[in-house]
């Protein structure tokens, strides 16, 4: 005889639909794309905050939800999104979180906790001990994402290693090297995959335990799982003493990579790239996106190298070097320098 399945009710409780919203789209990044893990594509609802949870990442932000268990996230933050009514009313009974927004009602299969909920809570959030992020930290980590490797049968280089004041990466082809104003106790590796993220929260606080890194935006929590590799620190060496011809970079070349930036907006963050062409007189961006377009702009360069020079370069990590400097150096006939005052960026041709 089948077993008859549980009823779970709450009282009904109505929220702000905007401010829910905004809450979920912070948690995406947790997010996986495959629910190889159950629960791994849902949003975890844990009474007093909602989370994501991917193995690799954790999304959590507090959130008076109210209930615990989990809904599929797409479908739910899809069909929220698609109202203009101002509040959300949930209710949760016979193996469905019920909702109500406007003139609208839905209903989602909901999953009692599971394994992902007991990762997130073995965290602790509540319970870390918080230290204010450095000032420059989280710079060094975003530049310096940009230089790892993506090829996972060498998992050392798909990170960015920090020890001391030294932030590094490395994909045996570039290398990224920031110097931080202050030196850090522990030495850590974080994913660039994760790293990356970063970008769009305005952390100040972290806290390193001996698996993760944490860190804090008011009642927000973004976690990245370290990896264990050891990272080859003497990539340092590679950086020259001295450096050959410079020449700087037409400022004009922000808007031309904006450009690029259009067609490969669906790419993912690491994945863009374009390709860029230095010679005596001018510099040529070009960039192709198959089913998208392509683009081919010139700016022109008042002293160019000698020789033609051409990279292939992630066109927002260029913009955030442009910021800081405008500065190359041809090192040899195979590899090129960009440096500013704690930054240095070392491509092999």
């Amino acid at each position: 005889m089948e077993k008859k399945r549980k009823s779970i009710q709450i009282d009904k409780s109505k929220f702000d639909r905007q401010e829910l919203i905004a809450v979920l789209d912070k948690l995406k990044p947790a997010l996986a794309t495959k629910a190889i893990v159950e629960q791994t594509t849902h949003y975890l609802f844990m009474k007093d905050r909602i989370a994501t949870y991917n193995d690799e990442m954790c999304c959590a932000e507090k959130y008076p939800i109210g209930f615990s268990g989990s809904v599929k996230a797409e479908e739910f933050y899809k069909l929220l999104s698609k109202s203009s009514a101002k509040k959300v009313d949930l209710d949760l009974q016979e193996g469905q979180v019920k909702v109500r927004v406007g003139s609208s009602s839905f209903g989602l299969a909901y999953m009692e906790e599971g394994e992902a909920h007991k990762k997130v809570s073995s965290l602790g959030h509540d319970e870390l001990k918080w230290r204010p992020l450095p000032e420059d930290l989280k710079n060094g980590l975003i530049l310096c994402s940009f230089s790892a490797s993506k090829d996972m049968t060498r998992p050392a280089l798909t990170g960015v290693y920090v020890s001391g004041d030294n932030v590094l990466s490395s994909d045996n082809y570039r290398i990224s090297w920031y110097r931080l104003h202050d030196e850090l106790r522990r030495k850590f590796l974080l994913p660039a995959s994760s790293v990356v993220h970063l970008v769009n929260y305005d952390v100040n606080e972290y806290c390193l335990t001996d698996s993760w890194m944490h860190f804090r935006e008011g009642d927000f929590v973004f976690s990245a799982r370290l990896l264990s590799e050891e990272f080859p620190e003497k990539a340092k060496e590679f950086f020259p003493e001295e450096v050959g011809e410079c020449f700087e970079l037409p400022q004009e070349m922000g808007n031309t990579l904006d450009k690029a930036l259009v067609l490969l907006q669906d790419d993912f963050l690491l994945d863009k790239e374009v390709s860029i062409t230095f010679s005596q007189n001018e510099v040529v961006c070009d960039v192709k996106k198959k089913d998208v377009g392509w683009l081919t702009e010139k700016t022109e360069m008042e002293a160019g190298p000698k020789e033609d020079v051409s990279i292939k370069v992630n066109p927002i990590f260029l913009k955030e070097i442009l910021k800081k400097t405008t500065k190359l150096s041809v090192i040899s006939e195979d590899k090129i320098l960009f440096t500013s005052d704690n930054f240095k960026h070392l491509i092999a041709l």
